[in-house]
Protein backbone atom coordinates (compact mmCIF):
# COMPACT_ATOMS: atom_id res chain seq x y z
CA UNK A 1 0.00 0.00 0.00
CA UNK A 2 1.64 3.28 -1.10
CA UNK A 3 0.75 6.25 1.08
CA UNK A 4 0.98 9.95 0.27
CA UNK A 5 3.26 11.80 2.74
CA UNK A 6 1.34 14.21 4.99
CA UNK A 7 1.71 17.82 6.01
CA UNK A 8 -0.25 19.61 8.75
CA UNK A 9 -2.99 22.11 7.99
CA UNK A 10 -4.55 24.78 10.19
CA UNK A 11 -7.21 22.41 11.52
CA UNK A 12 -4.59 20.55 13.49
CA UNK A 13 -5.25 17.51 11.33
CA UNK A 14 -3.13 16.15 8.54
CA UNK A 15 -3.65 16.72 4.85
CA UNK A 16 -1.68 15.09 2.10
CA UNK A 17 0.55 16.34 -0.66
CA UNK A 18 2.71 14.02 -2.70
CA UNK A 19 6.24 15.12 -3.39
CA UNK A 20 5.51 14.87 -7.09
CA UNK A 21 2.71 17.44 -6.95
CA UNK A 22 2.68 21.13 -6.25
CA UNK A 23 0.91 22.38 -3.15
CA UNK A 24 -2.00 23.57 -5.27
CA UNK A 25 -2.58 20.20 -6.97
CA UNK A 26 -4.92 17.68 -5.33
CA UNK A 27 -3.46 14.24 -4.75
CA UNK A 28 -4.28 11.59 -7.36
CA UNK A 29 -5.21 14.34 -9.82
CA UNK A 30 -3.27 13.76 -13.08
CA UNK A 31 -2.34 16.52 -15.47
CA UNK A 32 -4.46 14.84 -18.13
CA UNK A 33 -7.71 12.91 -17.93
CA UNK A 34 -7.63 9.40 -16.55
CA UNK A 35 -8.03 6.70 -19.16
CA UNK A 36 -11.34 4.90 -18.98
CA UNK A 37 -10.08 1.40 -18.23
CA UNK A 38 -12.18 -1.68 -17.58
CA UNK A 39 -12.93 -2.23 -13.90
CA UNK A 40 -12.35 -5.96 -14.49
CA UNK A 41 -10.00 -7.78 -16.87
CA UNK A 42 -12.60 -10.50 -17.51
CA UNK A 43 -14.06 -10.95 -20.97
CA UNK A 44 -17.83 -11.08 -20.98
CA UNK A 45 -19.86 -12.71 -23.75
CA UNK A 46 -23.63 -12.23 -23.76
CA UNK A 47 -25.97 -14.33 -25.89
CA UNK A 48 -29.25 -12.51 -26.52
CA UNK A 49 -32.11 -14.55 -27.87
CA UNK A 50 -35.39 -16.33 -27.29
CA UNK A 51 -36.19 -19.89 -26.21
CA UNK A 52 -33.77 -21.33 -28.80
CA UNK A 53 -31.00 -19.65 -26.77
CA UNK A 54 -32.38 -19.84 -23.22
CA UNK A 55 -31.47 -22.59 -20.72
CA UNK A 56 -33.74 -25.58 -21.21
CA UNK A 57 -33.69 -28.07 -18.33
CA UNK A 58 -30.98 -30.72 -18.73
CA UNK A 59 -30.32 -29.78 -22.36
CA UNK A 60 -26.77 -28.59 -22.97
CA UNK A 61 -27.36 -25.37 -24.91
CA UNK A 62 -24.77 -23.60 -27.01
CA UNK A 63 -23.89 -21.16 -24.21
CA UNK A 64 -22.95 -24.11 -21.99
CA UNK A 65 -20.70 -25.46 -24.73
CA UNK A 66 -19.00 -22.09 -25.24
CA UNK A 67 -18.42 -21.78 -21.52
CA UNK A 68 -16.75 -25.18 -21.42
CA UNK A 69 -14.74 -25.05 -24.65
CA UNK A 70 -13.60 -21.45 -25.12
CA UNK A 71 -10.68 -21.92 -22.68
CA UNK A 72 -9.21 -24.48 -25.09
CA UNK A 73 -9.03 -21.65 -27.62
CA UNK A 74 -7.18 -19.50 -25.10
CA UNK A 75 -10.26 -17.42 -24.34
CA UNK A 76 -11.28 -17.06 -20.70
CA UNK A 77 -14.72 -15.50 -20.62
CA UNK A 78 -17.89 -15.27 -18.59
CA UNK A 79 -20.61 -16.50 -20.95
CA UNK A 80 -24.00 -15.09 -19.98
CA UNK A 81 -27.15 -16.66 -21.38
CA UNK A 82 -29.65 -13.83 -21.92
CA UNK A 83 -32.22 -15.89 -23.78
CA UNK A 84 -35.87 -15.46 -22.78
CA UNK A 85 -38.60 -17.65 -24.17
CA UNK A 86 -41.13 -16.01 -26.47
CA UNK A 87 -39.04 -12.90 -27.07
CA UNK A 88 -39.21 -10.85 -30.23
CA UNK A 89 -36.72 -8.14 -31.13
CA UNK A 90 -39.16 -5.66 -29.59
CA UNK A 91 -39.12 -7.59 -26.30
CA UNK A 92 -35.33 -7.88 -26.44
CA UNK A 93 -34.96 -4.13 -26.95
CA UNK A 94 -36.97 -3.46 -23.80
CA UNK A 95 -34.51 -5.45 -21.72
CA UNK A 96 -31.45 -4.67 -23.84
CA UNK A 97 -29.85 -2.21 -21.42
CA UNK A 98 -30.40 -4.41 -18.37
CA UNK A 99 -29.52 -7.78 -19.88
CA UNK A 100 -26.84 -6.82 -22.42
CA UNK A 101 -25.40 -3.31 -22.10
CA UNK A 102 -25.18 -3.35 -18.32
CA UNK A 103 -23.16 -6.57 -18.52
CA UNK A 104 -20.37 -4.78 -20.37
CA UNK A 105 -19.84 -7.49 -23.00
CA UNK A 106 -16.76 -7.75 -25.16
CA UNK A 107 -18.90 -9.81 -27.53
CA UNK A 108 -22.66 -9.99 -28.04
CA UNK A 109 -24.31 -12.87 -29.90
CA UNK A 110 -27.82 -12.14 -31.18
CA UNK A 111 -30.29 -14.69 -32.53
CA UNK A 112 -33.92 -13.60 -32.85
CA UNK A 113 -36.59 -13.92 -35.49
CA UNK A 114 -38.77 -16.98 -34.98
CA UNK A 115 -41.14 -15.15 -32.65
CA UNK A 116 -41.03 -11.93 -34.70
CA UNK A 117 -42.16 -13.78 -37.82
CA UNK A 118 -44.90 -15.76 -36.09
CA UNK A 119 -48.56 -15.31 -37.03
CA UNK A 120 -50.66 -16.31 -34.01
CA UNK A 121 -53.28 -18.07 -36.08
CA UNK A 122 -54.28 -20.20 -33.08
CA UNK A 123 -55.95 -17.15 -31.51
CA UNK A 124 -59.62 -16.31 -31.92
CA UNK A 125 -59.80 -14.45 -34.18
CA UNK A 126 -56.58 -15.60 -35.89
CA UNK A 127 -53.83 -13.00 -36.22
CA UNK A 128 -53.51 -11.52 -39.69
CA UNK A 129 -50.00 -10.14 -39.27
CA UNK A 130 -46.72 -11.21 -37.64
CA UNK A 131 -45.86 -10.26 -34.09
CA UNK A 132 -43.17 -7.93 -35.46
CA UNK A 133 -43.21 -6.93 -39.11
CA UNK A 134 -40.16 -7.24 -41.31
CA UNK A 135 -39.39 -3.51 -41.37
CA UNK A 136 -39.56 -3.21 -37.59
CA UNK A 137 -37.57 -6.41 -37.14
CA UNK A 138 -34.73 -5.07 -39.27
CA UNK A 139 -34.92 -1.69 -37.52
CA UNK A 140 -34.79 -3.29 -34.06
CA UNK A 141 -31.90 -5.57 -34.99
CA UNK A 142 -29.95 -2.70 -36.50
CA UNK A 143 -30.54 -0.52 -33.44
CA UNK A 144 -29.05 -3.17 -31.16
CA UNK A 145 -26.05 -3.69 -33.41
CA UNK A 146 -25.33 0.03 -33.75
CA UNK A 147 -25.60 0.53 -29.99
CA UNK A 148 -23.15 -2.29 -29.33
CA UNK A 149 -20.70 -1.10 -31.97
CA UNK A 150 -20.74 2.44 -30.53
CA UNK A 151 -19.37 0.95 -27.32
CA UNK A 152 -16.69 -1.07 -29.06
CA UNK A 153 -18.51 -4.35 -28.49
CA UNK A 154 -17.99 -7.09 -31.08
CA UNK A 155 -21.18 -8.60 -32.50
CA UNK A 156 -22.12 -11.93 -34.07
CA UNK A 157 -25.56 -12.21 -35.65
CA UNK A 158 -27.23 -15.54 -36.23
CA UNK A 159 -30.19 -16.25 -38.44
CA UNK A 160 -33.07 -18.12 -36.79
CA UNK A 161 -33.02 -21.87 -37.09
CA UNK A 162 -35.57 -23.57 -39.39
CA UNK A 163 -38.55 -25.47 -38.01
CA UNK A 164 -40.48 -28.60 -38.94
CA UNK A 165 -44.06 -29.67 -38.53
CA UNK A 166 -45.09 -31.77 -35.54
CA UNK A 167 -48.60 -32.91 -34.75
CA UNK A 168 -48.94 -30.29 -32.03
CA UNK A 169 -47.52 -27.47 -34.17
CA UNK A 170 -49.73 -28.41 -37.09
CA UNK A 171 -52.76 -28.25 -34.79
CA UNK A 172 -51.78 -24.76 -33.58
CA UNK A 173 -50.41 -23.24 -36.78
CA UNK A 174 -51.94 -25.31 -39.59
CA UNK A 175 -53.73 -22.30 -41.12
CA UNK A 176 -52.75 -19.65 -43.66
CA UNK A 177 -50.28 -18.11 -44.10
CA UNK A 178 -48.77 -21.45 -43.06
CA UNK A 179 -49.24 -24.52 -45.29
CA UNK A 180 -49.74 -27.70 -43.23
CA UNK A 181 -49.59 -29.84 -46.39
CA UNK A 182 -46.14 -28.60 -47.34
CA UNK A 183 -43.35 -30.36 -45.34
CA UNK A 184 -41.55 -27.01 -45.28
CA UNK A 185 -44.71 -25.00 -44.74
CA UNK A 186 -43.93 -23.97 -41.17
CA UNK A 187 -40.95 -21.95 -42.47
CA UNK A 188 -43.12 -19.90 -44.83
CA UNK A 189 -42.70 -16.75 -42.75
CA UNK A 190 -39.43 -17.14 -40.87
CA UNK A 191 -37.48 -17.62 -44.10
CA UNK A 192 -38.45 -14.04 -45.05
CA UNK A 193 -36.53 -12.76 -42.01
CA UNK A 194 -33.29 -14.60 -42.81
CA UNK A 195 -32.12 -12.16 -45.54
CA UNK A 196 -32.89 -9.25 -43.20
CA UNK A 197 -30.32 -10.56 -40.72
CA UNK A 198 -27.83 -10.98 -43.54
CA UNK A 199 -28.46 -7.45 -44.79
CA UNK A 200 -27.97 -5.90 -41.34
CA UNK A 201 -24.75 -7.90 -40.94
CA UNK A 202 -23.40 -6.80 -44.30
CA UNK A 203 -24.30 -3.14 -43.89
CA UNK A 204 -23.08 -2.94 -40.29
CA UNK A 205 -19.95 -5.02 -41.03
CA UNK A 206 -20.59 -7.73 -38.45
CA UNK A 207 -20.37 -11.49 -39.10
CA UNK A 208 -23.55 -13.48 -39.67
CA UNK A 209 -23.81 -17.20 -38.98
CA UNK A 210 -26.55 -18.64 -41.18
CA UNK A 211 -28.05 -21.22 -38.86
CA UNK A 212 -31.15 -21.47 -41.04
CA UNK A 213 -29.13 -22.76 -43.98
CA UNK A 214 -26.69 -24.80 -41.88
CA UNK A 215 -29.52 -26.91 -40.46
CA UNK A 216 -31.22 -27.39 -43.84
CA UNK A 217 -28.11 -28.44 -45.75
CA UNK A 218 -26.75 -31.11 -43.44
CA UNK A 219 -25.89 -34.26 -45.38
CA UNK A 220 -25.75 -36.57 -42.36
CA UNK A 221 -29.23 -35.84 -41.02
CA UNK A 222 -32.50 -34.07 -41.65
CA UNK A 223 -33.60 -30.80 -40.05
CA UNK A 224 -36.05 -32.78 -37.95
CA UNK A 225 -33.11 -34.72 -36.46
CA UNK A 226 -31.73 -31.45 -35.08
CA UNK A 227 -34.87 -30.33 -33.24
CA UNK A 228 -36.47 -31.35 -29.96
CA UNK A 229 -40.01 -30.48 -30.87
CA UNK A 230 -40.00 -29.10 -34.37
CA UNK A 231 -38.78 -25.72 -33.13
CA UNK A 232 -35.98 -25.85 -30.55
CA UNK A 233 -32.53 -27.30 -31.31
CA UNK A 234 -31.71 -30.56 -29.51
CA UNK A 235 -28.26 -31.66 -28.35
CA UNK A 236 -27.09 -32.20 -31.92
CA UNK A 237 -28.54 -28.90 -33.08
CA UNK A 238 -26.98 -27.01 -30.19
CA UNK A 239 -23.66 -28.63 -31.02
CA UNK A 240 -23.84 -27.36 -34.60
CA UNK A 241 -24.59 -23.82 -33.42
CA UNK A 242 -21.79 -23.95 -30.86
CA UNK A 243 -19.24 -25.25 -33.40
CA UNK A 244 -20.05 -22.42 -35.80
CA UNK A 245 -19.71 -19.92 -32.97
CA UNK A 246 -16.42 -21.39 -31.77
CA UNK A 247 -14.98 -21.12 -35.27
CA UNK A 248 -16.10 -17.50 -35.60
CA UNK A 249 -14.97 -16.45 -32.12
CA UNK A 250 -11.55 -17.99 -32.76
CA UNK A 251 -11.20 -15.67 -35.78
CA UNK A 252 -12.09 -12.69 -33.59
CA UNK A 253 -9.89 -13.66 -30.65
CA UNK A 254 -7.29 -10.94 -31.13
CA UNK A 255 -9.92 -8.21 -31.27
CA UNK A 256 -11.85 -9.19 -28.15
CA UNK A 257 -11.03 -6.85 -25.30
CA UNK A 258 -12.77 -6.31 -21.93
CA UNK A 259 -15.33 -3.56 -22.32
CA UNK A 260 -15.10 -0.37 -20.30
CA UNK A 261 -18.89 -0.08 -20.40
CA UNK A 262 -21.65 -1.72 -18.41
CA UNK A 263 -22.09 -2.24 -14.68
CA UNK A 264 -18.75 -3.72 -13.62
CA UNK A 265 -17.21 -4.66 -10.32
CA UNK A 266 -13.56 -5.32 -9.55
CA UNK A 267 -12.41 -8.81 -10.49
CA UNK A 268 -11.50 -9.52 -6.86
CA UNK A 269 -15.03 -8.66 -5.74
CA UNK A 270 -18.13 -10.86 -5.80
CA UNK A 271 -21.79 -10.13 -6.30
CA UNK A 272 -23.84 -10.24 -3.10
CA UNK A 273 -26.50 -12.97 -2.93
CA UNK A 274 -29.21 -10.30 -2.53
CA UNK A 275 -30.24 -6.94 -4.01
CA UNK A 276 -30.98 -5.02 -0.81
CA UNK A 277 -29.53 -1.53 -0.48
CA UNK A 278 -29.22 -1.50 3.30
CA UNK A 279 -27.68 0.00 5.38
CA UNK A 280 -26.83 -3.09 7.41
CA UNK A 281 -25.93 -3.95 10.99
CA UNK A 282 -24.81 -7.18 12.64
CA UNK A 283 -27.13 -8.39 15.40
CA UNK A 284 -26.06 -10.12 18.60
CA UNK A 285 -27.08 -13.55 17.32
CA UNK A 286 -24.87 -13.25 14.25
CA UNK A 287 -27.64 -12.42 11.81
CA UNK A 288 -27.69 -9.29 9.63
CA UNK A 289 -30.35 -6.59 9.57
CA UNK A 290 -31.01 -4.45 6.49
CA UNK A 291 -33.13 -1.31 6.61
CA UNK A 292 -35.83 -0.85 4.00
CA UNK A 293 -38.43 1.79 3.17
CA UNK A 294 -41.14 0.45 5.47
CA UNK A 295 -39.58 -2.61 7.06
CA UNK A 296 -36.34 -4.13 8.20
CA UNK A 297 -35.13 -7.46 6.88
CA UNK A 298 -33.12 -10.02 8.82
CA UNK A 299 -30.93 -12.74 7.35
CA UNK A 300 -29.27 -15.57 9.21
CA UNK A 301 -27.61 -17.15 6.18
CA UNK A 302 -25.33 -14.45 4.82
CA UNK A 303 -28.00 -12.65 2.84
CA UNK A 304 -29.44 -15.59 0.91
CA UNK A 305 -32.88 -15.39 2.54
CA UNK A 306 -34.56 -12.62 4.52
CA UNK A 307 -37.40 -12.24 7.02
CA UNK A 308 -39.31 -8.95 7.05
CA UNK A 309 -40.36 -7.02 10.16
CA UNK A 310 -42.54 -3.92 9.99
CA UNK A 311 -41.01 -0.59 10.98
CA UNK A 312 -44.12 1.56 11.29
CA UNK A 313 -47.62 1.04 12.67
CA UNK A 314 -50.26 0.06 10.16
CA UNK A 315 -51.68 3.15 8.47
CA UNK A 316 -48.87 5.42 9.67
CA UNK A 317 -47.76 7.82 6.96
CA UNK A 318 -44.09 6.98 6.99
CA UNK A 319 -41.75 5.84 4.23
CA UNK A 320 -38.04 5.96 4.91
CA UNK A 321 -35.82 7.61 2.33
CA UNK A 322 -33.22 5.50 0.56
CA UNK A 323 -30.71 7.85 2.13
CA UNK A 324 -30.80 6.47 5.67
CA UNK A 325 -28.50 5.34 8.46
CA UNK A 326 -28.79 2.31 10.75
CA UNK A 327 -26.87 1.81 14.00
CA UNK A 328 -26.84 -0.71 16.82
CA UNK A 329 -25.48 0.81 20.04
CA UNK A 330 -23.21 -0.93 22.48
CA UNK A 331 -26.25 -1.50 24.70
CA UNK A 332 -28.17 -3.09 21.84
CA UNK A 333 -30.56 -0.28 20.89
CA UNK A 334 -31.27 -0.16 17.16
CA UNK A 335 -31.61 3.35 15.68
CA UNK A 336 -32.71 4.09 12.13
CA UNK A 337 -32.37 7.70 10.93
CA UNK A 338 -34.20 8.75 7.79
CA UNK A 339 -36.16 11.42 5.94
CA UNK A 340 -39.90 10.76 5.72
CA UNK A 341 -40.74 10.71 2.02
CA UNK A 342 -44.47 10.89 2.80
CA UNK A 343 -43.92 14.53 3.84
CA UNK A 344 -41.76 15.58 0.90
CA UNK A 345 -42.59 19.05 -0.40
CA UNK A 346 -39.79 20.56 -2.47
CA UNK A 347 -40.32 24.26 -3.19
CA UNK A 348 -37.16 26.05 -4.38
CA UNK A 349 -36.67 29.25 -6.37
CA UNK A 350 -33.15 30.67 -6.60
CA UNK A 351 -34.52 34.04 -7.71
CA UNK A 352 -36.47 34.27 -4.47
CA UNK A 353 -33.72 33.10 -2.14
CA UNK A 354 -33.84 29.33 -2.53
CA UNK A 355 -36.13 27.25 -0.29
CA UNK A 356 -39.62 28.74 -0.23
CA UNK A 357 -42.22 28.64 2.55
CA UNK A 358 -43.42 25.09 2.89
CA UNK A 359 -40.25 23.55 1.46
CA UNK A 360 -40.00 20.66 3.85
CA UNK A 361 -38.59 17.19 4.28
CA UNK A 362 -38.23 16.29 7.97
CA UNK A 363 -35.67 13.94 9.50
CA UNK A 364 -36.70 11.26 11.98
CA UNK A 365 -35.33 8.41 14.00
CA UNK A 366 -37.13 5.22 14.91
CA UNK A 367 -35.77 2.88 17.61
CA UNK A 368 -36.02 -0.72 18.74
CA UNK A 369 -34.94 -2.05 22.13
CA UNK A 370 -35.72 -5.71 21.45
CA UNK A 371 -33.46 -6.56 18.54
CA UNK A 372 -35.81 -5.27 15.89
CA UNK A 373 -38.86 -7.34 16.81
CA UNK A 374 -40.84 -4.19 17.53
CA UNK A 375 -40.18 -0.50 16.92
CA UNK A 376 -41.13 2.56 18.94
CA UNK A 377 -43.02 5.44 17.34
CA UNK A 378 -40.85 7.64 15.07
CA UNK A 379 -39.31 10.74 16.71
CA UNK A 380 -38.78 13.89 14.71
CA UNK A 381 -35.21 15.21 14.86
CA UNK A 382 -35.27 18.09 12.37
CA UNK A 383 -38.50 19.70 11.18
CA UNK A 384 -37.69 23.31 10.36
CA UNK A 385 -36.56 22.97 6.74
CA UNK A 386 -35.75 20.69 3.87
CA UNK A 387 -33.37 17.87 4.82
CA UNK A 388 -31.59 16.43 1.82
CA UNK A 389 -29.31 13.94 3.54
CA UNK A 390 -29.21 11.47 6.43
CA UNK A 391 -26.72 8.69 5.68
CA UNK A 392 -24.06 8.63 8.39
CA UNK A 393 -24.50 7.81 12.09
CA UNK A 394 -21.82 6.59 14.49
CA UNK A 395 -21.40 5.87 18.18
CA UNK A 396 -18.36 7.33 19.89
CA UNK A 397 -16.16 5.74 22.53
CA UNK A 398 -18.16 7.50 25.26
CA UNK A 399 -21.41 6.02 23.95
CA UNK A 400 -22.69 9.20 22.31
CA UNK A 401 -24.63 8.73 19.07
CA UNK A 402 -23.79 11.25 16.35
CA UNK A 403 -25.86 11.64 13.18
CA UNK A 404 -24.97 13.84 10.19
CA UNK A 405 -28.06 15.74 8.99
CA UNK A 406 -28.33 18.27 6.17
CA UNK A 407 -30.52 21.38 6.15
CA UNK A 408 -31.52 23.95 3.52
CA UNK A 409 -31.05 27.66 4.27
CA UNK A 410 -32.39 30.66 2.37
CA UNK A 411 -31.00 34.01 1.20
CA UNK A 412 -28.92 32.81 -0.49
CA UNK A 413 -30.33 29.33 -0.99
CA UNK A 414 -27.86 26.58 -0.08
CA UNK A 415 -27.39 23.48 2.04
CA UNK A 416 -25.53 23.28 5.33
CA UNK A 417 -24.65 20.47 7.70
CA UNK A 418 -25.34 19.80 11.35
CA UNK A 419 -24.74 16.85 13.58
CA UNK A 420 -27.33 15.76 16.09
CA UNK A 421 -26.02 14.04 19.19
CA UNK A 422 -27.73 11.79 21.71
CA UNK A 423 -26.41 10.61 25.07
CA UNK A 424 -29.47 8.48 25.93
CA UNK A 425 -29.62 5.83 23.20
CA UNK A 426 -31.40 8.09 20.75
CA UNK A 427 -34.25 9.16 23.05
CA UNK A 428 -33.36 12.87 22.86
CA UNK A 429 -31.11 14.87 20.58
CA UNK A 430 -29.05 18.09 20.58
CA UNK A 431 -28.00 19.99 17.48
CA UNK A 432 -24.47 21.17 16.74
CA UNK A 433 -23.35 24.50 15.36
CA UNK A 434 -23.96 25.07 11.67
CA UNK A 435 -21.28 23.85 9.25
CA UNK A 436 -21.37 26.32 6.35
CA UNK A 437 -18.49 27.18 4.03
CA UNK A 438 -20.47 30.04 2.48
CA UNK A 439 -19.70 31.37 -0.98
CA UNK A 440 -17.01 28.77 -1.85
CA UNK A 441 -19.69 26.11 -1.56
CA UNK A 442 -21.84 27.75 -4.18
CA UNK A 443 -25.54 28.49 -4.04
CA UNK A 444 -28.62 26.78 -5.39
CA UNK A 445 -30.47 23.57 -4.72
CA UNK A 446 -27.24 21.58 -5.18
CA UNK A 447 -24.88 24.12 -3.64
CA UNK A 448 -23.45 24.58 -0.18
CA UNK A 449 -21.87 22.33 2.42
CA UNK A 450 -23.41 18.93 1.98
CA UNK A 451 -23.59 15.25 2.82
CA UNK A 452 -20.96 14.77 5.49
CA UNK A 453 -19.43 11.45 6.54
CA UNK A 454 -17.92 11.11 10.03
CA UNK A 455 -15.33 8.97 11.75
CA UNK A 456 -13.90 9.10 15.29
CA UNK A 457 -10.14 9.34 15.33
CA UNK A 458 -7.90 7.52 17.80
CA UNK A 459 -7.35 10.72 19.79
CA UNK A 460 -11.11 11.11 20.32
CA UNK A 461 -11.75 13.89 17.83
CA UNK A 462 -14.42 13.50 15.18
CA UNK A 463 -13.35 14.00 11.57
CA UNK A 464 -15.86 14.88 8.85
CA UNK A 465 -15.53 14.99 5.06
CA UNK A 466 -18.05 17.26 3.32
CA UNK A 467 -19.33 17.17 -0.24
CA UNK A 468 -18.82 20.43 -2.16
CA UNK A 469 -18.96 21.56 -5.78
CA UNK A 470 -15.28 22.56 -5.74
CA UNK A 471 -13.77 19.34 -7.07
CA UNK A 472 -12.66 18.14 -3.66
CA UNK A 473 -13.97 17.32 -0.21
CA UNK A 474 -13.76 19.90 2.52
CA UNK A 475 -12.94 18.73 6.03
CA UNK A 476 -13.62 19.71 9.61
CA UNK A 477 -13.07 18.31 13.09
CA UNK A 478 -14.90 18.36 16.42
CA UNK A 479 -13.19 18.23 19.83
CA UNK A 480 -16.40 17.59 21.79
CA UNK A 481 -17.88 14.60 19.96
CA UNK A 482 -20.05 16.48 17.53
CA UNK A 483 -21.53 19.47 19.37
CA UNK A 484 -19.19 22.04 17.85
CA UNK A 485 -17.21 21.86 14.63
CA UNK A 486 -14.23 23.89 13.47
CA UNK A 487 -14.35 26.07 10.37
CA UNK A 488 -14.14 23.73 7.35
CA UNK A 489 -11.12 23.86 5.09
CA UNK A 490 -10.44 22.33 1.65
CA UNK A 491 -9.01 18.85 1.87
CA UNK A 492 -6.57 17.38 -0.63
CA UNK A 493 -9.02 14.64 -1.57
CA UNK A 494 -10.40 15.12 -5.10
CA UNK A 495 -14.10 14.39 -5.39
CA UNK A 496 -16.83 14.99 -7.92
CA UNK A 497 -19.55 16.74 -5.93
CA UNK A 498 -20.71 13.42 -4.56
CA UNK A 499 -20.75 12.10 -0.99
CA UNK A 500 -18.17 9.77 0.46
CA UNK A 501 -18.50 7.14 3.18
CA UNK A 502 -15.97 6.50 5.96
CA UNK A 503 -15.86 3.39 8.14
CA UNK A 504 -13.38 2.13 10.71
CA UNK A 505 -12.70 -1.55 10.14
CA UNK A 506 -11.92 -4.38 12.53
CA UNK A 507 -8.27 -4.18 11.40
CA UNK A 508 -8.05 -0.57 12.62
CA UNK A 509 -7.85 0.79 9.10
CA UNK A 510 -10.28 3.43 7.91
CA UNK A 511 -11.86 2.83 4.51
CA UNK A 512 -13.19 5.62 2.28
CA UNK A 513 -15.58 5.07 -0.64
CA UNK A 514 -16.29 7.96 -3.01
CA UNK A 515 -16.51 9.22 -6.60
CA UNK A 516 -13.88 11.10 -8.59
CA UNK A 517 -14.10 12.79 -11.98
CA UNK A 518 -12.44 10.77 -14.73
CA UNK A 519 -11.65 14.11 -16.40
CA UNK A 520 -11.65 16.88 -13.77
CA UNK A 521 -11.03 19.66 -16.33
CA UNK A 522 -14.08 18.71 -18.40
CA UNK A 523 -15.99 17.39 -15.37
CA UNK A 524 -16.59 14.10 -17.17
CA UNK A 525 -17.37 10.87 -15.36
CA UNK A 526 -18.76 12.51 -12.27
CA UNK A 527 -20.31 9.44 -10.68
CA UNK A 528 -19.69 6.54 -13.04
CA UNK A 529 -16.74 5.07 -11.12
CA UNK A 530 -16.61 4.20 -7.42
CA UNK A 531 -13.22 4.40 -5.73
CA UNK A 532 -11.88 2.93 -2.50
CA UNK A 533 -8.84 3.84 -0.41
CA UNK A 534 -7.56 2.99 3.07
CA UNK A 535 -5.86 4.95 5.82
CA UNK A 536 -3.67 3.39 8.52
CA UNK A 537 -2.81 6.70 10.20
CA UNK A 538 -6.16 8.21 11.17
CA UNK A 539 -6.99 9.92 7.86
CA UNK A 540 -3.57 11.56 7.70
CA UNK A 541 -2.71 9.78 4.44
CA UNK A 542 -4.40 7.36 2.10
CA UNK A 543 -3.53 4.47 -0.14
CA UNK A 544 -3.74 4.88 -3.88
CA UNK A 545 -7.43 4.74 -4.77
CA UNK A 546 -8.72 1.66 -6.56
CA UNK A 547 -11.79 1.73 -8.78
CA UNK A 548 -13.96 -1.08 -7.44
CA UNK A 549 -17.11 -0.49 -9.53
CA UNK A 550 -17.89 1.36 -12.71
CA UNK A 551 -20.61 2.14 -15.20
CA UNK A 552 -18.82 4.37 -17.69
CA UNK A 553 -21.02 6.84 -19.54
CA UNK A 554 -21.05 5.81 -23.23
CA UNK A 555 -20.53 8.44 -25.95
CA UNK A 556 -23.61 10.58 -26.48
CA UNK A 557 -25.33 9.41 -23.30
CA UNK A 558 -26.20 11.51 -20.24
CA UNK A 559 -24.01 11.12 -17.16
CA UNK A 560 -26.98 10.97 -14.78
CA UNK A 561 -28.03 7.64 -16.28
CA UNK A 562 -24.71 6.00 -15.43
CA UNK A 563 -24.00 6.24 -11.72
CA UNK A 564 -22.29 4.17 -9.06
CA UNK A 565 -22.67 6.59 -6.17
CA UNK A 566 -23.97 7.17 -2.64
CA UNK A 567 -22.13 4.16 -1.24
CA UNK A 568 -22.87 2.14 1.87
CA UNK A 569 -20.20 -0.08 3.43
CA UNK A 570 -20.73 -2.76 6.09
CA UNK A 571 -18.12 -5.09 7.59
CA UNK A 572 -20.05 -8.37 7.55
CA UNK A 573 -17.13 -10.27 9.06
CA UNK A 574 -13.61 -9.07 9.85
CA UNK A 575 -12.09 -8.00 6.50
CA UNK A 576 -15.22 -8.97 4.50
CA UNK A 577 -17.00 -5.85 3.28
CA UNK A 578 -20.47 -5.52 1.80
CA UNK A 579 -20.67 -2.48 -0.49
CA UNK A 580 -23.86 -1.13 -2.07
CA UNK A 581 -24.84 2.08 -3.79
CA UNK A 582 -28.09 4.03 -3.78
CA UNK A 583 -27.45 5.34 -7.30
CA UNK A 584 -26.64 2.38 -9.51
CA UNK A 585 -27.00 -1.22 -8.48
CA UNK A 586 -23.66 -2.03 -6.88
CA UNK A 587 -24.26 -5.01 -4.61
CA UNK A 588 -20.89 -6.57 -3.96
CA UNK A 589 -18.57 -8.02 -1.36
CA UNK A 590 -14.80 -7.89 -1.20
CA UNK A 591 -11.98 -8.87 1.12
CA UNK A 592 -10.12 -5.93 2.65
CA UNK A 593 -6.88 -7.91 2.57
CA UNK A 594 -7.12 -8.33 -1.21
CA UNK A 595 -6.71 -4.58 -1.60
CA UNK A 596 -4.00 -3.70 0.93
CA UNK A 597 -0.29 -4.47 0.95
CA UNK A 598 1.73 -3.41 3.96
Amino acid sequence: MRFIPPILNNLGVVVFIAALFSASTPIWLPATALAADPCSSKLVIVALGSSTTAPRGPLVVYCDILRAELPALGIEADVINAGVGGNTTADALRRFKRDVLNRGPALAIIQLGINDSTYDVWKNPPADKPRVGQADYEKNLRKMVKNLKSRGTAVILMTPNPMTWTEQLRELYGKPPYDPDDPDGFNAQVRKYVPLVQRVGAEEDVPVLDIFTAFRTRKDCSTDDLLLDGMHPNDKGQRIVADLLLQQIAKMKGALKPSIYGEQIHEKAKQLPHRHLGPFVALANGSVMAAGDKCVRISGDGGKTWEERTLFAQGAKFRASKERALLQTKKGTLILAFMNMEELNFQWDDAKGGPQPGCRLPAYVVRSTDGGKTWLAPQIVQDDSWCGYVRCMIQTKSGRVVAAVEKALANPGRHVMHTYVSDDEGATWKRSNTIDIGKPGGYGDHGGTMEGTIIQLADGRLYQLLRTIRGRFWETTSDDEGLTWRKPQPSKLPSSSSPGMLLRLHSGRIVLLWNRFRDPAKRIGRRDTLSMAFSIDECNSWSEPVIIASNITPPGEKQQHYRQSYPTVFEYKPSLLWITTMQGMVRMSLEENDFVTE
